[in-house]
């Protein structure tokens, strides 16, 4: 059964349930996602990495700000140099802000440099943990769970944090939010994008990405601090 340009991939998937078992799946819950997850492992994981982090609990307030700064492929992905001076705003505004970096083992070099960029630019080292490669998959949505808030590129951990109930921020501009983007609980998922400057878009064969980076770091700091509540 062919993708059918337009549709959520969602509703293209419950088409073919449809289609093999003559199933009605047509309700709002069935186009809903949701992963099981362990509050109580949530917290000893987000413990441990404190500690190893040396960032210790005193009481006061704490906001875990997940960056996702990785994709399927670089014309998804916003600018390494937006993520950095994100991070760095993020830090500056707040004492309770920790920023987290989000990714798999094959975007621990990456992570590395985004935390140096982020930390030079904030004075702030402490406050940045890079996660990359650190959690299993098995123990992921416990991960994405404990954060606060995701700002993540159109990619796998977007779909995790809406299915578990952490709220988002996801940009895009090749790719299309009414394919992959949130279809529940919108009032916590925000979606950034940009109209694409190329027509026709040729999406992961474009040899010059740049698109991502007509999004403005100004506008995706603005509404991280709506959703953490923070002026």
């Amino acid at each position: 059964m062919p993708d059918t340009p337009g549709r959520h991939a969602i509703d293209q998937r419950l088409d073919i349930l449809r289609y093999l078992f003559g199933a009605s799946l047509d309700s709002e819950q069935d186009r809903r996602m949701e992963l099981p997850y362990d509050p109580e492992v949530s917290r000893q994981i987000w413990d441990r990495l404190f500690f190893q982090n040396g960032l210790v609990p005193d009481g006061r307030p704490v906001k875990r700000i997940g960056l996702q700064f990785s994709a399927s492929g670089l014309h998804k992905t916003w600018p390494e140099g937006h993520f950095s001076e994100l991070g760095a705003r993020l830090l500056a505004s707040s004492e309770a802000n920790v920023v987290c970096l989000v990714g798999g083992p094959a975007d621990r070099k990456a992570a590395r440099r985004l935390k140096e960029a982020i930390s030079t630019k904030s004075g702030t080292e402490g406050r940045v943990l890079d996660l990359a490669g650190k959690i299993g998959l098995s123990r992921f949505p416990e991960l994405i769970r404990g954060l606060d808030l995701l700002i993540t590129n159109d990619t796998g951990p977007l779909h995790v944090a809406i299915a578990v109930g952490t709220p988002t921020i996801s940009l895009f501009v090749p790719g299309e939010p009414g394919e992959t983007g949130p279809v529940q609980d919108l009032a916590i998922h925000r979606v950034i994008t940009r109209e694409k400057p190329c027509s026709p878009c040729v999406d992961k064969y474009c040899k010059n990405p740049h698109c991502m980076g007509l999004i403005p770091v100004e506008e995706v700091y603005e509404e991280a601090s709506r959703s953490l509540g923070q002026p």
